[in-house]
């Protein structure tokens, strides 16, 4: 028998729902109330939490019935654990306000929505410490006046491109010359080339459906212990802050994150992406107006489903540009697509809460600004104060404007 059990174990990846993961070795051939034993022995996986099959919950009474093989399908590697309530139901998500409080918390919890965002070379990404922050009440909902839309945007870097597919808004991050000015960063492409002549142009079309927009009350929110730790140990200077202040206290930004989302929007988004090279910055516009109206087509090949319908427009009507035609589209949020014949089923299960992301930062708030003691605040404004653009600062984020909207968070009147 113990050589059956061998050949049976499998190294698995247990993905828990707005709670991290975990690769475990577990036997295939047992059923779902001995892999839920092995997963509760350090509490990674509690009472409260349920297998997930297509995203339901599995009824904990079936568990002695139902083997891990059956979860996992053929040649499966990875399953779901997590606690989701109503989140599968209908009725129970078409409207936000319909679901329960352990609901919205479980669907904050998948979005990653309290941990940091950072700006790297890599363009926006959240922070893989865990959260940075907590929220004492719950965001304010709004139902978005434009639930579908589409557009397509031109930049001349890698870093805003991926900003514009995250749906950051100009002017609610404080980003590092040339990348916060159009002309700027083309020159600076432009330089940076083998010729120096030729520009990289970055071409984004997303068509998104707004599920719902939220606003969190910053009073509500708190810097979790070991961030402020953290940023209280980096700036702690006896009397003025020096470069090693300033180089710990990014390093603990870039490890936790500059920013939290004050407001967002929840949904989903098909985006493209190309990159051509021009001669000229006036080419940009013509390129950006070919790879929409190529885009475009696309979209409106995908066929459907209401939200799509709705869609307002910014793109060309020209016919598809053969240059682009066979640009692949991307999904973020929504079920797994494999096929444009897939999309129609996409639009569809947004639906349901569960399939949801972030697909809007419309304003942040500096991560700092949540800290609990004032004195490291004032600190760390000073040692931005004082160290900022010297040698060795932040590639991406314009830290005096960043000092500033810091200081704006805590006093909108200054």
């Amino acid at each position: 028998m113990s050589g059956t059990k061998l050949e049976t174990k499998k190294l698995i990846d247990v993905e828990k729902i707005g709670g991290g993961s975990r690769a475990v070795p577990l036997d295939v051939a047992a059923t779902l109330d001995v892999v839920r034993a092995e997963l509760s022995k350090d509490n990674f996986m509690t009472p409260e939490d349920s297998f997930l099959f297509n995203k339901a919950p599995v009824d904990h009474k079936q568990e002695k019935d139902i083997k891990l093989s059956d979860l996992l399908g053929e040649s499966g590697t990875t399953i779901y654990i997590g606690q989701h309530g109503n989140l599968k139901s209908q009725d129970g998500v078409e409207k936000y306000n319909q679901l329960t409080g352990s609901d919205k918390k479980a669907l904050f919890d998948s979005v990653y929505i309290y941990r940091g965002l950072i700006l790297s070379n890599d363009g926006l990404t959240r922070s893989t410490r865990g959260d940075v922050c907590t929220w004492s009440g719950l965001p304010t909902p709004t139902q978005p006046t434009v639930t579908s839309e589409k557009s397509t945007e031109y930049t001349f870097s890698e870093f805003t491109s991926s900003l514009t597919i995250s749906g950051m808004k100009s002017g609610s991050v404080s980003v590092a010359t040339p990348f916060a000015d159009a002309k700027a960063e083309y020159k600076y492409s432009q330089e940076h080339s083998v010729n120096k002549k030729d520009a990289s142009e970055h071409l984004v079309s997303r068509m998104w459906v707004r599920k719902i927009f939220l606003r969190v009350d910053r009073k509500t929110m708190t810097a979790r212990p070991g961030f402020a730790q953290e940023v209280e140990e980096a700036v702690a200077y006896k009397t003025e802050p020096d470069s090693s202040h300033y180089a710990k206290l990014l390093e603990v930004l870039d490890d936790w994150g500059y920013y939290v989302p004050l407001e967002f929007t929840l949904g989903g988004a098909i985006y493209a992406k190309e990159s051509t090279t021009i001669t000229s910055f006036e080419e940009s516009t013509k390129e950006s107006e070919d790879f929409g109206a190529s885009v475009e087509a696309r979209f409106n090949g995908i066929g459907g489903g209401g939200d799509y319908k709705q869609a307002d427009g910014k793109d060309s009507t020209k016919t598809e540009s053969g240059k682009y035609k066979n640009t692949i589209l991307r999904a973020l949020g929504g079920a797994p697509v494999i096929a444009e014949s897939d999309y129609f089923n996409w639009v569809q299960s947004l639906g349901y809460a569960i399939n949801w992301v972030v697909i809007e930062n419309l304003k942040l708030c500096p991560t700092v600004a949540l800290l609990p003691k004032s004195d490291t605040i004032t600190r760390v404004i000073k040692t931005i104060e004082k160290n900022a653009g010297l040698p060795g600062d932040h590639n991406f984020i314009n830290l005096p404007n960043y000092r500033t909207d810091i200081q704006r968070i805590l006093d909108p009147y200054q």
